[in-house]
C-alpha cells in the first residue's frame, strides 16, 4: 500500500464495499420482476429491455470514465455516479408507466459502469495488484 496504512485500509475496504453493491440491484431485479411484469402487464421477455438498455448504458459509462476521471476526479465521479444508481433505484420505485421504469435502467447501468470502472481505477493506481484480485 502507497499511502498511511490506516486510511489505506478504509478506502481498501471501502472500494471492496463498492464492488459488492454492484451487485445488489441486479439481483433484486429477478426478485422484483414477477411483480413488475403484473404490474406493467407484460410478456416475460419485456425484460430484455431492461437487461439490454442496462447493459448498453453500463458499457457507454465505463467507456468514457476514463475521460471523467480526468475530468471530476474520483470523488466527484463515485459521488455522481452513486446519485445515479440511486436515481435510478427510486426512478424503479416510483416508476408509474413501463417507459420510466425502463428509463430507470439506463441510469442504473450509466451509474454502475463508472462506479465499476472508477473503482478499479482507483485500486490498480493506488493498491497491489493482489488488491485487485
Amino acid at each position: 500500500m502507497h499511502m498511511d496504512q490506516a486510511p489505506a485500509r478504509l478506502l481498501l475496504i471501502l472500494a471492496y464495499l463498492g464492488f459488492i453493491s454492484l451487485g445488489l440491484p441486479d439481483a433484486l431485479l429477478g426478485v422484483a420482476w414477477p411483480s413488475v411484469r403484473e404490474t406493467f402487464h407484460l410478456q416475460q421477455g419485456a425484460i430484455a429491455v431492461l437487461f439490454f438498455g442496462a447493459g448498453c448504458s453500463y458499457f457507454f459509462s465505463s467507456f468514457f470514465t476514463g475521460r471523467l476521471l480526468n475530468m471530476l476526479g474520483i470523488g466527484v465521479l463515485l459521488a455522481a455516479s452513486s446519485a445515479l444508481v440511486a436515481c435510478s433505484t427510486l426512478g424503479h420505485a416510483l416508476a408509474p408507466v413501463w417507459t420510466l421504469f425502463a428509463a430507470s435502467a439506463l441510469l442504473h447501468g450509466l451509474g454502475s459502469g463508472a462506479i465499476d470502472a472508477g473503482l478499479n481505477h482507483y485500486v490498480a493506481h493506488h493498491f497491489s495488484a493482489r488488491h485487485m484480485t
